[in-house]
């Protein structure tokens, strides 16, 4: 398909930037779902519209450098420590659950995590 003649053709560049809008959205509501799915508790204390502003007001502050999405969020326990107003009344639970979950993010993830079928011993 030739770009050159889609964007000649005021209908057709219409077409095209609402194609383009459509993925833009698309693409955001998929990374904070994505980041819904490893912070569930983050979610639930602080609901869904200040839960999805947190995930934004943190990419606005690192953006992500990485393919995997759980890598874009190593830093968000220690964000979340300069970042009280956010929630105000309960902004220590609110580090301590992100710290926990990013634990929990750390353990599924872990290349090192202990493989029983490669002890010989257990395996014969």
């Amino acid at each position: 398909m030739n770009l050159r003649k889609l964007t000649s053709n005021p209908i057709s560049f219409c077409l095209l930037t609402i194609v383009f809008e459509i993925y833009n959205r698309q693409y955001w509501f998929r990374v904070i779902g994505a980041v819904a799915e490893d912070y569930p508790g983050l979610n639930a204390l602080l609901g869904e519209k200040k839960f999805d502003s947190l995930v934004l007001a943190y990419l606005k502050e690192n953006p992500s450098t990485s393919i995997y999405t759980s890598e874009s969020w190593i830093e968000l326990p220690k964000w979340l420590e300069g970042h009280p107003e956010l929630a105000p009344r309960r902004h220590d639970l609110l580090v301590d659950v992100a710290r926990l979950e990013w634990a929990y993010i750390e353990a599924f993830d872990s290349a090192s995590v202990y493989n029983p079928w490669s002890n010989p011993i257990l395996v014969s």
